[in-house]
């Protein structure tokens, strides 16, 4: 191994530790703004949990399913829901959206984008202003933090 090369494995590995510095320090102060963003009172909002299908819902024709609140922040600023649907429908997300495939499947057709398909155990994020075609499945069904 020449003296050069040598001397530039030194080099590779501190860049790597500044990285890693930098993206924890990221992180940190990730936290940091998203635990300040929370009051003491949604820490101390009451537990909730269950299965997904648990909870009640309400019909929702337009989506040819049902939708339910499973919780809600105090702030009113979170909000998780069950959804079901069903056939074909287009969105588009006023708020961005994280949701994860309970049953079934979905494929999706993100406006300008290639379609994809999820199924139960998949989870897809939707920045706000996101407009998408859905195709769901029979027993499509999803709970999403919006």
């Amino acid at each position: 191994m020449t003296e050069k090369a040598f001397n530039s494995k030194p080099a590779f590995w501190r860049m790597c530790v500044i990285i890693g510095v930098a993206a924890l320090l990221g992180f940190s102060v990730g936290i940091l703004v998203r635990s300040e963003a929370w009051s003491e009172k949604d820490i101390n909002s009451p537990l909730v949990y269950g299965q997904w299908n648990s909870f009640p819902r309400t019909i929702n024709p337009k989506y040819a399913g049902s939708e339910g609140v499973i919780a809600r922040s105090q702030n009113g600023k979170v909000v998780a829901g069950v959804f079901t649907h069903s056939g074909k429908y287009s969105y588009t997300f006023p708020f961005d959206e994280f949701a994860f495939v309970t049953s079934g499947s979905v494929t999706i057709r993100v406006k300008g984008r290639a379609s994809f398909t999820l199924t139960e155990g998949d989870f897809v994020f939707f920045p706000k202003g996101t407009s998408a075609d859905f195709v769901a499945g029979e027993n499509y069904a999803n709970v999403a933090v919006l």
